[in-house]
């Protein structure tokens, strides 16, 4: 076998078409990523005109009840105070969701405590 073997296995321009779609669909995937993102931050009706979680990190109870339904056993308790005033109209406070790092350990400490209550169940 000679040097110039290997070079009919493919014909060049199989070479250049397989890299213009390529880059063409790697173009694609990032407007796709795009569009999605600003979709969720911009334009979901839910939370139009802006999801401002992206300013601090943070986001109310509330919202973080109705986004992720499945971990809201990690949210803290609401503190049960006595209302000095109680014939003043109920105001409606949001406690702000802390960091994400508090909200992972949290989630960690609750999936621990999971884990050992299905290995105690037997399931």
């Amino acid at each position: 076998m000679g040097q110039g073997a290997g070079r009919n296995l493919l014909a060049r321009w199989w070479i250049d078409a397989a890299t213009a779609v390529h880059f063409y669909e790697a173009i694609l995937a990032t407007l796709a990523i795009l569009v999605w993102h600003f979709y969720q931050v911009f334009f979901d009706p839910d939370v139009y005109p802006m999801n401002w979680a992206w300013r601090d990190g943070s986001m109310s109870a509330e919202h973080y009840r109705h986004e992720h339904e499945l971990d809201t056993e990690t949210l803290p308790k609401p503190a049960q105070t006595q209302d000095p005033n109680p014939n003043a109209q109920p105001r409606q406070e949001a406690a702000q969701v802390g960091s994400s790092s508090g909200l992972v350990a949290q989630a960690s400490a609750l999936a621990l405590k999971r884990e050992a209550a299905a290995k105690k169940g037997g399931l």
